[in-house]
């Protein structure tokens, strides 16, 4: 039992140090020292809201304690990151869904990030000049970040795009906007909504003269199936490595059973992200 103990004090000393060390690089990594006392602020509160009670933590919007907007300069690239958002967390983070990482890692080719948000992966992947990334993203509001960090980048090779990816091409469709700028969605519905243009992803990628598609990341709340169907062309032509979302398990079926056709395999990476690889 002693011994079981120590283990667990070990593993959780482990933890609170990896967690430590990644907090340091993030603060460190603002860009001016008002970024960096901004980060470290939010820092030292969130870390205070972690030993509250889960009822309490639930209630307390935490990304509202980012009391200013913040620049940030990382191994993945350079990040402008609205106040009391999660960008900076989304952005910021280098374990920032660390277990899909592994599948970023292309030497060449043309990268698709449908529901871009403000260019987390687009900008990451970017770095290498050798990948063409098309980014699409349907709220103005996170575009315009979306566009000024690709910019703050200088990354030529990234084309981004105001649109919905959708089944069909229409001229509006109704955009849900969730509580945080990257849940945005067009079938959860919420009382705060923009009315934005839709294009397939057949569509958009014939627009941009793209003529192979390497990997695709779709990431739009439970939307995931229409992009799929808008991009038939582009699965049947390319047979690209595929990353999506899913939390809805009828909405994952449909998608199972869409990319199958195919001749997809999926697995399942972590939490609700899936990887579709061709056969």
């Amino acid at each position: 039992m002693a011994v079981r103990k120590l283990f667990s004090g070990f593993r959780l000393l482990s933890e609170f140090m990896s967690s430590l060390s990644a907090w340091l690089s993030l603060i460190n990594s603002g860009k001016s020292l008002g970024d960096k006392m901004a980060i470290l602020k939010y820092f030292l509160v969130a870390s205070f809201a972690r030993v509250l009670p889960k009822t309490v933590q639930s209630k307390i919007k935490i990304f509202y304690f980012i009391r200013k907007d913040i620049v940030i300069d990382t191994d993945h690239g350079k990040f402008f990151c609205r106040r009391k958002t999660d960008d900076l967390l989304i952005a910021g983070k280098k374990d920032y869904e660390k277990y899909m990482q592994h599948v970023f890692n292309l030497d060449a080719g043309t990268f698709v990030d449908i529901g871009a948000h403000i260019g987390r992966y687009s900008i990451q992947i970017g770095k290498n000049k050798s990948i063409n990334v098309i980014s699409i993203e349907p709220d103005p509001e996170n575009y315009k970040i979306l566009k000024k960090n690709i910019e703050l980048n200088r990354s030529r090779n990234i084309l981004a795009f105001n649109f919905a990816c959708y089944s069909k091409n229409k001229k509006s469709i109704v955009l849900y906007k969730g509580e945080n700028p990257g849940l945005n969605s067009l079938l959860q519905k919420t009382s705060n909504r923009i009315i934005v243009k839709a294009l397939t992803l057949d569509t958009l990628l014939a627009r941009a003269n793209v003529k192979s598609v390497d990997l695709i990341k779709i990431d739009t709340e439970d939307a995931e199936f229409e992009v799929l169907k808008g991009g038939k062309r582009t699965i049947l032509s390319y047979k690209p490595t595929i990353i999506f979302e899913c939390r809805d398990p009828e909405m994952f079926e449909k998608c199972r059973s869409y990319l199958k056709k195919f001749g997809y395999d999926i697995k399942l990476l972590q939490e609700h992200n899936y990887l579709a690889t061709c056969k």
